[in-house]
């Protein structure tokens, strides 16, 4: 999206007239699982804000994070949506989608392992070739969410 101008175009929103995409409290629509994404993924989390005004993922090249909420994936300004083709807006709807897909596949598979390590502190293994509840595959050398 460099090409079409909107990043230079956010860029300057941000900084010059005072923003309100990446405002302060975006970062609460973070939860525990997306964060573990974005470190498994090599995203350096921030503990102090470059703006008070502003989220707290919030960078001086744009957001920090790699893997974002929905809401900040998919937001559009209308000015934003006025500075861009046509042809361009569709290409980034569908790169959106496949980002959002990706990130739901990825917190999926996160929040099952997340279940399942959980769940054999808490109690007993389970029977050898048993399934998990929701689950029709059987042990874990067949789920391609641990790997063979």
């Amino acid at each position: 999206m460099v090409g079409s101008g909107l990043v230079e175009g956010c860029r300057i929103c941000e900084e010059e007239e005072g923003g309100s995409c990446c405002g302060r409290g975006m970062e609460d629509h973070y939860d525990g699982v997306l964060l573990l994404v974005n470190l498994m993924l090599g995203a350096a989390i921030e503990r102090e804000r470059r703006d008070e005004e502003s989220c707290l993922f919030l960078g001086s090249a744009g957001c920090r994070l790699l893997a974002r909420d929905h809401i900040c994936v998919n937001y559009l300004c209308a000015k934003a949506r006025e500075r861009i083709s046509e042809p361009a807006l569709a290409e980034m709807r569908r790169r959106q989608g496949l980002e959002l897909d990706t990130l739901f596949r990825l917190s999926d598979c996160v929040t099952i392992l997340l279940g399942r390590l959980h769940g054999a502190r808490e109690s007993p293994p389970a029977p050898s070739g048993a399934g998990f509840e929701g689950d029709d595959r059987r042990g874990r050398e067949s789920d391609p969410a641990i790997g063979s």
